[in-house]
């Protein structure tokens, strides 16, 4: 059995990585014992470090003016997971009997975007999203403590309207399509 490792703010540098690699190991195991938590600033920490590494990676698939979007990267993964937070903690609560502060909310979402680190790849940036899709279904109903159907429909809405919104993306604008293609 391996040991979990949780993010400890007070120790960034030595439990960044290994907490990193306790969720895409032991997912079940690390979101149940999840410490929760607060303050969003862990998870902010967290995400910042995906986006950072992933514009990195996206560097030799891509052009280097990919390194410019990091900040609109960012931004979006941040604010779109923080307000899918609120989301999740309210219709656990209103759906179920149990409850899921924002917060802690945020913390599950935050380490279930870990396989976002490889996003900009070719090919394995679908698979890094459909294993984010997966964590993100583990760790509410793990750490939410709702039945399975209940997390997935709170990880399917958000889907769905992410397909929709690209898709609308697409057909509005044709250069878009061709940039794409």
């Amino acid at each position: 059995m391996n040991i979990m490792v949780y993010f400890d703010e007070g120790r960034m540098m030595e439990t960044l990585v290994p907490s990193c690699v306790s969720v895409l190991k032991e997912p079940r195991a690390f979101f149940r014992g999840l410490p929760p938590t607060a303050k969003y600033y862990g998870s902010v920490l967290i995400l910042t470090a995906i986006a950072m590494v992933a514009g990195f990676i996206a560097y030799p698939f891509r052009d280097a003016l990919m390194m410019f979007m990091f900040p609109v990267v960012w931004v979006c993964l941040v604010m779109g997971l923080l307000m899918w937070a609120h989301v999740v903690s309210w219709a656990i609560s209103a759906f179920s009997d149990s409850r899921l502060v924002t917060s802690n909310a945020f913390a599950v979402l935050a380490f279930a975007a870990v396989p976002l680190v490889l996003a900009f790849i070719p090919w394995v940036g679908l698979a890094a999203a459909m294993w984010s899709i997966y964590l993100m279904w583990v760790g509410i109903a793990e750490r939410g403590k709702v039945s399975a159907g209940l997390a997935a429909v709170l990880v399917a809405v958000p889907v769905v309207l992410l397909l929709l919104l690209f898709v609308a993306a697409v057909v509005s604008f044709p250069q878009l399509a061709a940039l794409l293609a």
